[in-house]
């Protein structure tokens, strides 16, 4: 709950260092993987140290897209990270249900939910998409959806830097 506050009120958070190292990524995962152990986590990373962004940001995109694709069914999640040419790319794809197209125009919304028969059995404010948009925005980068109902999801994520 006080990482979702704080990441709410992340303008008021200024004075974070915003460095993140290749090896973050890692721990980012291994925490995913300890919290889930029945789901199995295919990890690539060939990004680079010291990037411009806050160390905080980037475990809020990366957890909030695998916890989600756990919650909808995924028992396979491929997260890639790859630093090139002054660009961040964070590519994560599962095998869960996928994302209606009706939906997709929505989801990024605040308090959005995917409306489905299960919507009480699924857990969730409807904030984690948001919050990711939200950071995607604040680096200037873009985000892609590639899902079809039954079939999984793939998020791409592409964030300028100058380093």
């Amino acid at each position: 709950l006080e990482n979702l506050m704080k990441q709410l009120h992340d303008e008021e958070n200024e004075d974070e260092v915003h460095v993140i190292n290749s090896k973050d990524w890692t721990h980012f995962v291994e925490d995913l993987k300890f919290a889930n152990p029945e789901t199995e986590f295919i990890f690539e990373n060939k990004s680079i140290d010291n990037l411009p962004f806050a160390k905080t940001d980037m475990e809020t995109v990366v957890k909030n897209l695998c916890e989600n694709s756990i919650k909808y069914g995924a028992t396979q999640i491929n997260i890639h990270v790859e630093t090139s040419a002054k660009t961040l790319l964070i590519n994560v794809k599962d095998n869960g249900e996928g994302i209606a197209k009706a939906e997709q125009k929505n989801i990024f919304e605040k308090f959005y939910r995917i409306q489905n028969d299960n919507i009480h059995n699924t857990k969730g404010l409807g904030l984690g998409l948001f919050l990711i948009n939200n950071i995607v925005k604040k680096y200037n980068g873009n985000i892609d959806l590639q899902s079809e109902s039954g079939k999984g999801s793939l998020f791409k994520i592409k964030l300028n830097h100058e380093s």
